[in-house]
């Protein structure tokens, strides 16, 4: 095993990796650390791809900025408390990524 100091984007052209990946991990990957990872293994026609989200805040805080609007709509109700936005953003968050995954022929294991 080895490592490099590459971000993302760099290592996804980086002639010190190879250009196809048999597996990509991302355990905790903050945000839309996960997004890249998810790109990077794409770019790579990785075989399998291991991703564990976390602080995925980036849906949420859309849905906040529009709260005050989308609160006149009787489904809103279901993130109108805090915690909820946040948990309501992640279930969006992983809906969208499994549906790009499945968009490139990745199933889910089990």
């Amino acid at each position: 095993m080895s490592f490099l100091n590459l971000s993302v984007a760099d290592s996804i052209t980086s002639d010190k990796l190879p250009a196809t990946i048999d597996v990509v991990t991302a355990l905790h990957a903050c945000n839309t650390a996960t997004d890249d990872a998810i790109h990077f293994a794409l770019e790579k026609k990785a075989k399998y791809i291991v991703v564990v989200p976390c602080c995925q805040a980036e849906v949420a805080s859309v849905l906040r900025k529009n709260k005050a609007k989308a609160l006149a709509d009787p489904l809103a109700e279901i993130w109108r408390h805090p915690l909820h936005t946040r948990e309501f953003g992640s279930q969006i968050t992983n809906v969208l990524r499994c549906l790009q995954l499945e968009a490139h022929g990745y199933q889910e294991g089990g």
